[in-house]
């Protein structure tokens, strides 16, 4: 009862801060200009027509992994790509707008926006300063980008074992090859399954929301 008023007064607060909302519209304003412009240059050259749904790869897998702000970038890019579906004329009965492999990315999408934010969850609630906590998690990915490199230095082993840290896991699951939704280069193959880091995406979530649980009751309730 009480993490759910400690949630309410979160979302109050976070609603009632203008620097949420003038940062909110400025990333609306930004992704319009991005994907405006894949729209624009699809009508340009038909052969890159930004169109739904083979426009989905470029919505994830681009600009998309700016994933703070998921929602807001499906909404405004699905949206420049299902104008430019209409305006081409290809918006058939029998034409799925979102197919198996689609969903599949938005899946997988999810679970990895839940595994950053997650992350951050866990990080403000040990630290309990605001500026102290955004900059640990950005540190958090510099680490790990450097301890990438010294397992790639350490031999194929440690490296394979490096892919399942929890960043390498949730922008594995961003990537749009892993889901059929852009083909994979000739001659490659995916060094592990999707689902393995389904699962370890989804552990990590687990880990780190039931930690922060569990320090904010024995600290604060």
């Amino acid at each position: 009862m009480r993490t759910a008023i400690l949630l309410r007064n979160e979302f109050i607060k976070t609603r009632r801060r203008t620097a949420f909302w003038v940062a909110s519209l400025v990333f609306a304003g930004l992704m319009s200009l991005v994907f405006g412009g894949m729209l624009k240059e699809g009508m340009r050259k038909p052969e890159r027509a930004f169109t739904l749904p083979g426009a989905w790869g470029e919505v994830m897998g681009g600009p998309g992994v700016l994933a703070s702000f998921f929602a807001a970038m499906l909404l405004i890019g699905g949206s420049f790509a299902f104008a430019g579906t209409v305006a081409n004329g290809a918006l058939a009965a029998n034409n799925a707008l979102v197919r198996p492999a689609d969903a599949a990315l938005m899946g997988g999408a999810i679970v990895g926006l839940l595994g950053w934010a997650s992350l951050a969850f866990l990080l403000a609630i040990t630290i309990r300063s605001s500026g102290s906590a955004i900059g640990a998690f950005f540190l958090f990915f510099i680490v790990e980008q450097f301890l990438g490199q010294l397992a790639n230095a350490l031999g194929p082993a440690v490296a394979m074992a490096y892919r399942f840290a929890p960043n390498a896991v949730f922008k594995a699951l961003w990537e749009p090859q892993r889901y059929g939704v852009v083909p994979l280069k000739a001659g490659t193959t995916l060094p592990i399954a999707t689902n393995w880091y389904l699962a370890a995406g989804v552990a990590y979530v687990v880990v780190f929301v039931l930690g922060a649980f569990l320090l904010y009751r024995r600290r604060d309730l």
